[in-house]
């Protein structure tokens, strides 16, 4: 009887082992043929094996139909985190990604660059994540991985994807309305197994294929009109909480900070799109009775009215109060540093109401919106890190000296005017003729139909600009490319060239730093210096000398370079205090001549002959200056 039980518990061991067993091979089996993709989220840069970049097949975890996946940046970072880089993941969608702009006119590129320039001897890098069209799911299912890879703080702005993004319970890709299952859905799409099936089921299926003349915000919609307070849109709401807390919670347990932005949206200049024609007081009510109350200049009950138009909106493309509600109450209950973008977007908006003064169409920031967004982030990452303690050094740059060209800008305008003139809004599309524009209109056209790409056209203009002999903008589109392409040494070199050129020093200074980090050698470190005595930088200049890479040259010269810029650095502190001492303007007179930094060594040559006339020195180099 004994012998028959065990008998009993192997055969059921092995009934339940041998499918499992068989699945595992299988997967092993596609793995070995090649079939499917590896979708981690991170993989080898195919260029240097010591960088990781974004996958760019990573949306197929999410999209139902392939033709729905979006992609993201590339944007390396090493695999081995350097000590003392302070590494930022941005996670989001369309809007943290930077559509319509991308490239350079993204928040976080705007971020990165604020912190280039203020912060010369940190190394902080900001990895975009944001992928176009989706939600929480996206993010949540990001978090284990990007933890792997030694985060020091998580940026998100994130929430108006919940009902249409993919996964979403309004969508036409979704699993399911169960979090639950939908997560494991996720999982399986990761194996090998799940992708041969759901590209087995999506073959199989009777419907028609998607029609990818159609934007994809139609061909994501699928339930295209929500009513609040239904159980569809309770389930969005909840489908946030849940997968947002689930992240918050993995980030809080591992000590991550995180900075999560409040959502705004265009309320004054984007009408509803889809009003509930079975309720008097539908969306179109309230958006009419708020431009009644605006009028009458009754801001504070006009906003009150769009807020409200906004949430009985059916087509729910524009995330719903509730979603900022849950933002505050989750940053609440898990210690999230909370950025006030919502906010700050009202205070920089006519009367407090955003309209389209920042925003595109109907949630799309234009070039200054993405400038607001970066300041917002930027404000609330310097007030918790401790970077520096001299105020005047972390004030946000001005919106002008970021590197946007006029290409960048008119590209935007351009593939807005695409969208808009498709659903859900149908509005007319412009003729745009493009016979007899400049050059900066010709390429925006081009990467608006996708004729061009983008660095293909950023040295298209570079060119034109240097044929104009318009140095400063030559100077911006290299910023641009720099910016983009972090790792081209050529680019690197060439900015802080034209940084000069222009008189930038201190941004030459930067350049030239970042040059050296990529390849240390005593040309590019003498160009550094020589940047950073023009700029008068000596306190950047030394922390540069004293690095390992310096170093490592084991060069003769440079410990010359940093005794004469601590004599610079010593001269210039007692000049101000005793401007005639002669001694001192001799030094200075001689290090900046022989730094070759002319326009400094003839000033203080001229202040020493007026002081001692007949000076040797002050005579050799003005003669000299004067050639």
């Amino acid at each position: 009887m004994k012998l028959k039980t065990n008998y009993t518990i192997w055969f059921k061991l092995i009934a339940v082992l041998l499918p499992l067993l068989f699945l595992f091979l299988a997967e092993v089996s596609l793995r070995v043929f090649n079939v499917g993709e590896d979708l981690s989220l991170f993989i080898e840069h195919p260029d240097n094996s010591e960088y990781l970049i974004l996958n760019p097949n990573i949306s197929r975890r999410y999209f139902v139909k392939d033709e729905n996946s979006t992609r993201g940046y590339i944007e390396p970072f090493k695999k081995k985190k350097e000590p003392g880089t302070v590494r930022i993941f941005v996670q989001g969608s369309s809007t943290a990604y930077g559509f319509p702009y991308e490239n350079n006119g993204s928040f976080h590129r705007m971020l990165q660059y604020q912190f280039n320039q203020n912060f010369l001897n940190k190394n902080i890098e900001i990895i975009n994540l944001s992928l176009t069209a989706v939600n929480s799911y996206t993010l949540l299912d990001f978090t284990d991985e990007i933890l792997l890879q030694q985060p020091d703080a998580i940026l998100i702005y994130a929430g108006h994807n919940e009902f249409y993004g993919a996964l979403g319970v309004g969508s036409s890709g979704k699993l399911g309305l169960n979090p639950t299952i939908v997560r494991l859905g996720i999982q399986f799409r990761k194996l090998r197994l799940g992708q041969l099936f759901f590209r087995l089921i999506t073959r199989m299926s009777r419907k028609e294929s998607s029609d990818l003349s159609e934007t994809l915000m139609k061909r994501m919609a699928a339930e295209q009109s929500i009513t609040k307070g239904s159980e569809l849109y309770e389930k969005g709401i909840d489908q946030f909480k849940q997968n947002m807390a689930t992240l918050l919670a993995k980030y809080q347990k591992n000590n991550i900070p995180v900075f999560m932005g409040t959502l705004f949206s265009n309320l004054k200049d984007q009408a509803p799109f889809i009003s509930d024609l079975d309720s008097k007081e539908n969306a179109e009510y309230f958006y009419t009775l708020a431009k009644e109350s605006e009028k009458k200049h009754d801001f504070t009950q006009s906003l009150q009215f769009y807020t409200r138009a906004k949430d009985e909106d059916l087509l729910r493309f524009r995330a719903p109060e509730a979603i900022n509600e849950n933002i505050k109450a989750l940053a609440k209950e898990f210690g999230t540093i909370l950025v006030p973008v919502e906010e700050d977007f009202k205070s920089n908006s006519p009367h407090g109401i955003v309209g389209n003064e920042l925003v595109l169409e109907h949630l799309h920031p234009n070039l200054k919106g993405y400038y607001l967004m970066s300041t917002s982030f930027y404000r609330s990452l310097i007030e918790h890190f401790d970077f520096t303690t001299d105020e005047e050094v972390v004030l946000p740059l001005p919106f002008e000296e970021q590197p946007l060209t006029e290409m960048d800008s008119l590209f935007g305008q351009y593939t807005n005017l695409i969208l808009r003139s498709q659903w859900p809004f149908n509005e007319p599309m412009p003729d745009i003729d493009l016979t007899g524009k400049s050059m900066p209109e010709v390429l925006a056209g081009g990467l608006a139909v996708k004729e061009i790409d983008w660095e293909e056209a950023m040295h298209k203009l570079q060119k034109y600009y240097l044929d104009k002999k318009q140095y400063n903008n030559v100077f911006k589109v290299t910023e641009s490319l720099v910016l983009a392409y972090p790792m081209n040494l050529d680019y690197g070199i060439q900015a802080g060239q034209f940084a000069t050129n222009v008189g930038e020093h201190k941004k030459a200074l930067m350049y030239y730093k970042k040059a050296f980090e990529r390849n240390p050698n005593i040309k590019i470190l003498a160009q550094c210096v020589k940047a950073g005595v023009n700029a008068k930088a000596f306190d950047e200049l030394l922390p540069i000398l004293n690095s390992k890479s310096v170093q490592q040259l084991d060069n003769r010269l440079v410990a010359e370079m940093k005794s004469d810029i601590v004599g610079l650095k010593t001269s210039e502190a007692i000049i101000k205090q005793q401007p005639g001492n002669i001694n001192v303007l001799q030094m200075l007179a001689k290090l900046y001549y022989d730094f070759g930094v002319y326009h400094f060594a003839k000033d203080y040559a001229e202040k020493l002959e007026q002081l001692e006339p007949g000076n040797n020195l002050a005579l050799e180099i003005l003669q000299r200056t004067n050639k």
